[in-house]
């Protein structure tokens, strides 16, 4: 058994993650101190981490690459970051109570006011999992390798999804609710069973989500209101940009809204051989465009619904005939005033249906 590395670090690291070969850099600074395990270095299925190196001084940072052997993590209190590459044996992680970086919920690691998901061990055999609520952000990596996961709910409170945090899993489905601004690159890179997926109305901006998703032949974009602002988007990160969408897909079918479809077709997406753009009209699941309250054909009723039909009502949206019949939740064959009040008291829990 050869002694873990411990290494006082004075660059940037750079490391190689995953099935689609993604280089990215990792969490260690210049000045950290991070305890690294790599497989070759120790075959222990508990790896405890020291809070001090043989000289004094103090670890803050743990990286562990590369060993299926590992199935429990037990982090002191200095540790303040951790990263995990291709470690599919973890199935816990441990933090010291005075640690005041870092929590502990059924195994899964969180910063120490759980706003961000920083590890989710991948060896856990749940077959879906619900993101807590207080979460905001999902971290680097975070699900990377969790192979048994074949859903994960992604709640309201979630805001940004950073690099391949969903990556080299084998999920067949991601259930977003309305909340998501941000998703980084390769996010969902290595999915090889995801088939189609569903971007909420609140999502800004997303680059490159994709590569080696194989599988992957539908993608439904409910964001409206679209700037068309393309590549000047990539500069002013305050517009939006669905650049480079579906980099590393093939023969996938792209659904906007149809009354951004020029919008979305005149700047964002390099199509060519990679797939076709279409309308939320050409969905061929009729369920889908008609729910009674989702005009912009989201899968959920909020206030983004609401606000589609206030500007249709005041004459700057156009709806489509699916989204008049979403629209007319009074079912008096006209959408008026009094649908939009309707809607508003469902919004507002003053009625509990449509």
């Amino acid at each position: 058994m050869k002694k873990p590395l411990i290494c006082f670090l004075a660059a940037v690291t750079s490391v190689y993650i995953g099935s689609a070969g993604i280089n990215v850099s990792a969490i260690m600074e210049p000045g950290d101190v991070t305890y690294c395990v790599y497989r070759s270095d120790d075959d222990s299925e508990v790896v405890i981490v020291p809070e001090k190196t043989d000289d004094g001084k103090v670890i803050n940072e743990v990286y562990l690459e590369d060993n299926p052997v590992i199935k429990k993590v037990v982090l002191t209190d200095t540790v303040d970051e951790v990263e995990v590459i291709r470690c599919s044996g973890i199935t816990e992680f441990s933090v010291s109570e005075n640690n005041p970086y870092l929590s502990v919920v059924d195994g899964i690691l969180y910063d120490n006011d759980q706003k961000m998901l920083m590890c989710y061990p991948a060896g856990k055999t749940d077959t879906e999992f619900h993101i807590p609520d207080t979460v905001e952000v999902v971290g680097k990596c975070a699900f990377g390798g969790a192979v048994n996961l074949e859903r994960v709910y992604i709640p309201s409170s979630v805001r940004k999804i950073e690099t391949c945090a969903f990556a080299d899993m084998k999920a067949k489905e991601f259930v977003f609710s309305e909340g998501v601004t941000d998703i980084e690159n390769y996010a969902f890179s290595g999915n090889a069973e995801l088939e189609k997926i569903t971007f909420p109305a609140s999502l800004e901006r997303i680059d490159r989500p994709f590569e080696e998703c194989q599988k992957l032949k539908e993608i439904i974009v409910t964001h409206t209101g679209y700037k068309g602002n393309g590549p000047s988007a990539i500069i002013d990160p305050e517009k939006d940009n669905y650049m480079n969408l579906i980099w590393g897909c093939k023969d996938v079918l792209v659904y906007v809204p149809d009354v951004e479809f020029e919008n979305y077709k005149k700047e964002i997406f390099y199509l060519e051989e990679k797939g076709t753009l279409h309308k939320f009209s050409e969905l061929p699941n009729t369920e889908v465009k008609t729910s009674l309250g989702d005009i912009d054909a989201s899968g959920n009723i909020d206030v983004t619904d609401l606000t589609e039909l206030s500007l249709a009502l005041l004459g700057d949206r156009e709806l489509t005939d699916d989204q008049q019949k979403a629209a007319d939740v009074d079912a008096d064959g006209a959408v008026t005033l009094a649908d939009l009040a309707r809607l508003q008291q469902y919004l507002s829990k003053k009625i509990d249906k449509l």
